[in-house]
């Protein structure tokens, strides 16, 4: 039955997907405007209807000019073709280029990404989920049960005989299958002691999350999709959601556990989304990793501390001799020292002696002083 018929259309939203090739001529993949309006005429061919709801750029292409992609997509649009615009599986730097050259000529942007973004995998928020809400993009999940592993079958002690994941499918990829059964412990706890599935404890989680707009859900039986679908209409208590946020929590990346150190002063709410509980953690002493095995000459900020510790008395030694012989009317030590215990950002359990960054200047000065009275 074509969606056109008994009015079917009407309640229907049809998103489809561009990039990938449909052919081996060299203009039968990728974004190049030849490509994404062809494609897009095919579709509504295919479909039998007018227009497509939500047409998707599925994946980054590198060898494309982004504004020629854009300009394709609002040509699209202005004809009628297709009514809104979205990218999946874009970086972060991706999206934005991509909304910097839509915006450059005034031409439509992306209202949507689709990503995969889980219990297990939570590294859209780094970037993703924080340019979805401060650009106002909708986020549609896909996968949202890692491919079955978070729905409670995989367990330490064995699995399903059929599924994706028994028969090799390895999206997404699983570095750590430790982590990934204390996830899923923290989930079938949860989904036994409400009396519900795991998938949909799962599911749950994720359609909570900050920015999340819908999760796309796929079955082997009626039953799976109903059991999915019941998902919507759970609603996981704060406790519940503080257990699976802390067992997936994953370790900041640069700036940000940078950021999280030195600018938790100044966080924004988007910002306060993803830091907040890694501020609380620092705040309380606890901070990621908490095992380091760097010996003391191999780590940066130990290294550096000792370093300074050991050179400081000749600093000092060397300033006192210029300010007798040449300028005593120079200040008696060359900056205000201002030592501090704190904890190391990479040995938490070890205090590093960290110096006032305000003795950068006056040590420059000193130096130049120095090579002055060496003349």
């Amino acid at each position: 039955m074509a969606l056109r018929e008994n009015g079917r259309r009407e309640r229907a939203l049809v998103a489809t997907k561009v990039r990938f090739n449909m052919g081996d001529g060299p203009n039968e993949g990728g974004l190049s405007r030849h490509h994404i309006i062809a494609q897009a005429e095919a579709s509504l061919r295919r479909l039998k209807t007018d227009v497509i709801d939500l047409y998707q750029v599925h994946e980054w292409d590198g060898q494309t000019p982004v504004e020629e992609t854009m300009a394709a997509l609002d040509t699209l649009v202005q004809h009628g073709k297709v009514r809104y615009i979205g990218c999946s599986n874009y970086s972060g730097w991706h999206i934005m280029k991509a909304l910097q050259a839509a915006d450059k000529r005034q031409a439509e942007r992306f209202v949507s990404q689709q990503i995969h973004y889980t219990l297990h995998s939570r590294e859209a928020e780094y970037e993703l989920v924080p340019i979805s809400q401060d650009q106002g993009l909708g986020m549609l999940i896909w996968s949202p049960l890692a491919g079955g592993l978070l729905s409670g079958k995989y367990r330490r002690d064995g699995g399903p005989q059929s599924g994706r994941h028994v028969g090799g499918f390895r999206e997404p990829p699983v570095y750590d299958w430790d982590k990934l059964y204390d996830i899923v412990d923290v989930i079938v706890a949860i989904a036994d002691a409400r009396g519900v599935s795991g998938a949909q404890v799962a599911l749950a989680w994720t359609l909570g999350r900050p920015g999340v707009t819908s999760v796309i859900i796929g079955g082997r039986s009626q039953a799976q999709f109903e059991d999915n679908l019941a998902a919507a209409d759970l609603k996981l208590s704060a406790e519940e959601r503080a257990r699976l946020d802390a067992v997936s929590q994953p370790p900041l990346i640069y700036p940000y556990w940078h950021q999280t150190f030195t600018a938790n002063d100044r966080l924004g709410p988007v910002d306060a989304d993803l830091l907040a509980p890694y501020v609380e953690e620092f705040k309380r002493g606890r901070m990621r990793p908490s095992v380091c095995r760097l010996p003391v000459a191999a780590c940066s900020p130990c290294a550096g501390s000792i370093a300074l510790a050991a050179i400081m008395p000749s600093i000092l030694s060397k300033w006192a001799m210029i300010r007798a012989s040449f300028h005593s009317s120079l200040p008696s030590r060359p900056m205000q020292l201002w030592w501090a215990a704190r904890p190391c950002p990479i040995r938490p359990t070890r205090a590093i002696c960290i110096m006032r960054s305000s003795w950068l200047l006056p040590l420059a000065r000193m130096a130049a002083t120095s090579r002055w009275a060496m003349r």
